[in-house]
């Protein structure tokens, strides 16, 4: 197992062992708690990759036990790495300082970052036990999910998340299927029972800035000291209909001001700003089956025939759109439009950061994995081996210089991208 790493690298973030930007692919450092180095073993998985500012988390299973585990590199000025967190260039092992607590034996199962705070759902598989979310970090416009106070935090607290559903559900039946983050607003897709009759129940909590609309229906809470924020989680109600299961989410992105649902019925549901063209029509998209947000953009995977594509909206100031944007302004009718990628490409994996994109894909004739990336470039993170924005998609997995033993040794499976940050995941072949 190995993971790749470009981009912006000012406290080490990429795990690589530097603090220096990485214009090219780099192979990520990990360490043991004794300080050795240390290999990702064969049988381990990266379930998620959560990129912020300034440092980077992991989702890890099988490293070191059956559990997963959560890994970090870069700085945790603000506490979102923990109370023991020092600063590291390579990816170490995260004490969240649960020991010896109530939470002390259930483990992460997703992990989210928005800029300097960090969400984590836990989960106990050996009893009947709600999911628990807790965060740490900053609480910069509520987004720790407790309210107004503390500023920050490196303990974890409690996010009273189930409290905005009440007495409907039955007791141990909460889980967070889906977390959402944004630059400053958070999502999480959640299921429960019915106390009345015990059927499943799929719904949205949101909280952090609402002043937008980013948060559904849900308005800034007038009493708190944050302006324009909900900084304790409340029932996000947009567009899509609550109360029909078959239309109840499955899937969220986020953008800086603007949100982003995926419908079982591939319809979109969209809030938020609308000030870069980032929702024009898209809640008039049909078949999709994939959406991911830049801070001022909207993409959507979706089906047309036998064929696999991209649509976007947005800011395109960097390219990210994928395409030849001749409007300064498109029109207010028109449909998101099509990234360039080739035809014969079929998309496995979307991955949004800040304002630029990469997509794993597979050449239908050949069956070679690939990455293809575009958009904003200033710290390498496309891993070109150049700074200049990339104003349309590119192959940037496989490197340009890789030797062929090289190659052969490694298979592709993830991307993931974050703020300037690109990382790509090979196992051995």
């Amino acid at each position: 197992m190995h993971l790749f790493a470009a981009g912006s690298n000012a406290a080490g973030q990429l795990g690589i062992g530097s603090t220096d930007d990485a214009h090219q692919f780099s192979r990520c450092r990990f360490l043991a708690s004794d300080g050795t180095s240390v290999n990702l073993p064969a049988e381990a998985e990266i379930r998620s990759v959560s990129a912020g500012a300034n440092y980077t988390v992991l989702l890890i299973a099988g490293f070191e036990n059956d559990v997963n585990e959560l890994w970090a590199s870069g700085a945790g000025n603000a506490g979102q790495l923990g109370p023991t967190w020092s600063g590291t260039a390579s990816f170490s092992k995260v004490d969240l300082g649960l020991t010896g607590t109530l939470l002390a034996n259930y483990e992460p199962i997703i992990v989210g970052v928005s800029w300097e705070t960090t969400i984590v759902v836990l989960r106990r598989e050996d009893e009947d036990a709600d999911d628990v979310v807790i965060s740490l970090g900053s609480n910069t416009h509520g987004k720790l999910g407790v309210g107004p106070t503390p500023a920050s935090t490196s303990s974890p607290v409690a996010v009273p998340v189930a409290n905005s559903i009440g007495e409907t559900r039955l007791a141990h039946s909460f889980r967070v299927l889906e977390l959402a983050c944004g630059l400053s607003h958070i999502l999480a897709i959640v299921g429960y029972q019915d106390a009345h009759d015990g059927h499943l129940v799929r719904t949205v909590i949101g909280w952090g800035v609402a002043r937008h609309g980013q948060l559904g229906s849900t308005l800034p809470d007038p009493h708190s000291p944050l302006s324009g924020c909900q900084p304790l989680p409340a029932l996000f109600i947009s567009s899509y209909d609550y109360f029909n299961e078959h239309q109840q989410p499955i899937l969220a992105a986020l953008g800086q001001r603007h949100t982003v649902l995926l419908l079982p019925s591939g319809h979109l549901s969209i809030c938020g700003s609308n000030d870069r063209q980032q929702l024009r029509h898209a809640d008039r998209l049909t078949d999709v089956k994939d959406i991911g947000c830049t801070w001022n953009g909207t993409y959507a995977v979706m089906t047309s025939g036998e064929r696999e594509l991209i649509c976007s909206n947005g800011s395109n100031d960097h390219g990210q759109l994928g395409r030849i944007e001749n409007e300064p302004v498109p029109r207010a009718d028109r449909l998101p439009d099509e990234v360039l990628l080739p035809l014969d490409r079929r998309i496995f994996d979307l991955a949004c950061g800040s304002e630029h994109v990469a997509v794993l894909c597979r050449h239908e004739a050949s069956g070679a994995f690939e990455v293809w990336g575009w958009g904003w470039n200033e710290h390498g993170n496309l891993g070109m081996g150049h700074t200049s924005d990339v104003r349309f998609p590119s192959i940037i997995w496989p490197p340009h210089n890789p030797t062929p033993d090289e190659l052969a040794t490694i298979q592709l499976e993830r991307v993931w991208a974050g703020y300037g940050t690109t990382f790509v995941l090979c196992r051995d072949a």
